[in-house]
């Protein structure tokens, strides 16, 4: 599994986690993303000026976890409050197309799985940040499409 992180001008690194068999629950997800990476992300755009950043996931029951709200509010996480299934109102959906993309396009499929990492990171570092800007930029256009469409996909 990966997590991947993006914000108005930057790229985090990718954070690949060994499932080796066991089930990722709230208590992984803490450990693992939120405690080691994901707060540290959001204190870095709110020690550079961006107090209300906000953190976007998707609607994956295991985000939604009780003891992992509390667990975010310890940490002033706070979470983008948009519809449960809205890939179109999420960023990162777009980031992980493009990077599938690049992997198929690769003139050599990865046969194992420390290729098939290696090349997710080359990947994701080949997709420009301008690209992650202009998706964010897009994200008023994008709500106001999925306003239109009733909360029904778009062409996001």
């Amino acid at each position: 599994m990966i997590w991947g992180a993006i914000s108005y001008g930057k790229k985090y690194p990718l954070v690949k986690i060994d499932l080796n068999g066991s089930t990722f629950n709230g208590q992984r997800y803490s450990n693992e993303i939120l405690r080691p990476h994901l707060s540290k992300h959001l204190n870095y755009l709110r020690r550079y000026g961006q107090r209300h950043a906000q953190a976007v996931e998707d609607g994956a029951k295991l985000h939604w976890n009780k003891s992992l709200q509390s667990e975010r509010a310890k940490m002033r996480i706070s979470n983008l409050p948009h519809p449960p299934y809205s890939p179109d109102l999420n960023p990162i959906e777009n980031m992980w197309a493009m990077l599938k993309c690049r992997i198929r396009k690769r003139s050599r499929i990865p046969t194992s799985e420390d290729e098939l990492w290696e090349a997710i990171q080359q990947a994701w570092e080949s997709i420009p940040v301008e690209t992650v800007n202009r998706l964010i930029n897009g994200m008023p256009r994008r709500a106001q499409k999925v306003k239109q469409a009733k909360g029904f996909s778009t062409s996001y």
